[in-house]
This record gives C-alpha cells, sequence and structure tokens, in this order.
C-alpha cells in the first residue's frame, strides 16, 4: 500500500526535523519544505495527500501559499489538497480567517505531537471517505448511463424484431426472391443488433472491472456515445 504523503512546512528546522523523524517512524512519506517558494515547488512535483504548513514561514507566509494553493488557476490542480495550518495567533478572527480561506484544520501553538497527529489521522480519513462517496456516486450514475443504453437498445430492436415476424406470417416460400430479400434482411438485422449488444458488453466490462477509487464517469458516458453512434451508422449503412 503506498504510504500517505506529507509536506511539512514549519517555522523551525528543528520542528521541521522533529516532523520528519516522528512521522516516518509512522508510516509516512515526509517531504520537507523550507519556505513558501519551496512549498509550492513540492507540491507541484510530488502532489502530496496532506500538507501541514505553519503560518510563518519565510518568503511567503502560510495565508499567502495556502491562498494561492485554493484560489489561484496556477493550482487548481492541487485544490483539493487538505491543509492543516500551524499558528500561535490566538485571535478568533485568525482561526475563521483561515478556515474560509479554505484551510481543512487549524491548530494553536503550543500543541503536543498526539493532537497534530489527531488531526492528521482525521484529515485522511476524511478525505478517503469523500473519495469512496465520489466513486459510489460515479459507479451509480455509471450503472444509470447503462440502463439508458439499454432502454435505447431495447426501443430502436423492437420494431426491426416485429417486422421480421410480420415477414415470417406473410412470405411466401416459394418465392424464391422474396426469401433473398428476407435472407438479406434478417442478415443486416443480425449485425446491427450484435453491433448494439457489443457496446452493451464494453459498458458492462467497464463497469465490472474498474476498482470503485478509479472509476471515470466520463469513460462511461463515452461508451454509451459510441454505443449509440455505432447502432445508427449500422442502420444507415443498411437503409
Amino acid at each position: 500500500m503506498e504510504k500517505t504523503k506529507i509536506i511539512i512546512c514549519v517555522d523551525e528546522p528543528v520542528n521541521l526535523e522533529f516532523f520528519d523523524i516522528t512521522l516516518s517512524k509512522l508510516g509516512f512519506n515526509v517531504i520537507k519544505a523550507l519556505d513558501g517558494i519551496k512549498l509550492l515547488e513540492k507540491v507541484k512535483e510530488t502532489k502530496p495527500d496532506i500538507i501541514i504548513i505553519d503560518n510563518k514561514i519565510p518568503k511567503l507566509t502560510g495565508w499567502e501559499a495556502v491562498r494561492l494553493l485554493k484560489h489561484t488557476e496556477e493550482y487548481s490542480s492541487f485544490s483539493d489538497i487538505p491543509v492543516i495550518m500551524l499558528s500561535d495567533e490566538e485571535q478568533g478572527h485568525d482561526k475563521v480567517d483561515g478556515l474560509e480561506l479554505g484551510v481543512e484544520d487549524y491548530i494553536i501553538k503550543p500543541f503536543r505531537f498526539s493532537e497534530v497527529y489527531a488531526r492528521i489521522r482525521n484529515v485522511v480519513k476524511a478525505r478517503l471517505l469523500a473519495k469512496q462517496v465520489l466513486a459510489r456516486e460515479q459507479r451509480l450514475a455509471a450503472v444509470e448511463s447503462l440502463n439508458g443504453s439499454l432502454k435505447y437498445f431495447t426501443e430502436h430492436i423492437k420494431k426491426p424484431m416485429s417486422d421480421v415476424r410480420e415477414i415470417c406470417n406473410t412470405i411466401d416460400i416459394d418465392n424464391i426472391e422474396a426469401v433473398k430479400n428476407f435472407i438479406a434482411r434478417i442478415k443486416e438485422g443480425s449485425e446491427a443488433a450484435l453491433a448494439a449488444i457489443e457496446g452493451l458488453e464494453e459498458e458492462i466490462n467497464e463497469i465490472e472491472t474498474t476498482d470503485d477509487l478509479d472509476f471515470d464517469i466520463t469513460s462511461i458516458a463515452d461508451l454509451e456515445d459510441k454505443f449509440k453512434k455505432r447502432y445508427k451508422t449500422l442502420k444507415v449503412e443498411k437503409n
């Protein structure tokens, strides 16, 4: 199992080393940043699971770094990374401002490491739960998409099958030309039906073989579109 990646950016080297050693022993992949600029560089390089940042860091304050991460186009692909802010400012408005800025958690210094560790675990659990909920929603949407394809298939296969049944009831088997036309029609209809079934099989296989956390609803939507286009194309070619 891949280790949870945490970027640590705090104001004192001794604290940085303490976090590095302690969290590494607890099984985390710790990435150190010495200032706000380095923090942003490390975020782009490693895309961590969590960021722990002190408000008072060199070059960029914690607030400035978080503002860039959470509210700029340049870092939009990283804006969902949870941030735990460390600060020695106990004024209530600082905490409120931080939470409004997008910080997931806020710890006042001085703190005990056990508190930090507990906050990290909570953030990890919340992040995993959010991913699982999103994956379930996407899978449900995929099943709805498959249902839509099935409905489309049944609506468009019903009439050709009804026509075949009607011909079966009225065809003169002694009329060789009529029999040939009937066979050709059966062949065309079966090819279209088989093509549609193959499209449905692709959708089903996508749902069955994709892990929940890797699920991408756009791929299912693409398959549904391909299924409908393929079926329509075959119908046009045969007409």
